[in-house]
């Protein structure tokens, strides 16, 4: 089963934040590592930092992110 393209490491980051729920570090690591077992813990939360400053996820507490909410801004 040789897959020649990984997911990037924004996917994987989205992808652990998808269940909506606060989601710690240490979660959102080890599900990268699964598919990117290069991959890490200082990798994804700068890659985390970079979708923070995108809007699309949030800092909810130390280390705790959750995906941000689609709502209209006024």
């Amino acid at each position: 089963m040789a897959d020649t393209e990984s997911k990037s490491l924004t996917d994987l980051v989205l992808e652990a934040l998808a269940d909506g729920l606060d989601t710690p570090t240490s979660k959102i690591v080890a599900h990268a590592q699964l598919e990117r077992p290069d991959a890490t813990a200082r990798q994804l939360t700068n890659c985390a930092s970079h979708l923070r400053a995108k809007g699309k996820i949030l800092i909810v507490g130390r280390g705790v992110y959750r995906l941000a909410t689609k709502e209209p801004r006024t």
